[in-house]
């Protein structure tokens, strides 16, 4: 692959990054971040993680409209 293709990938590739990705900061109550924290530990993964996978879940879970 030439190097101005390389190049352009990249930008590729990031632009695509930026587009995908939205930060989403909201506030807790100090016992509920404990919860999150104590389970993250026990389960061995990232805040980030369960709460992505707790948002996936909701997907499946709405109620059909009536």
């Amino acid at each position: 692959m030439e190097p101005y293709a390389q190049r352009e990938q990249l930008l590729y590739t990031i632009t695509l990054y930026n587009i995908m990705k939205k930060r989403l900061d909201f506030r807790v109550e100090e016992y509920e971040l404990q919860i999150l924290e104590d389970y993250c530990a026990a389960v061995g993964r990232t805040k980030t993680d369960v709460l992505r996978e707790l948002i996936r879940t909701l997907k499946t879970k709405r109620k059909p409209l009536l």
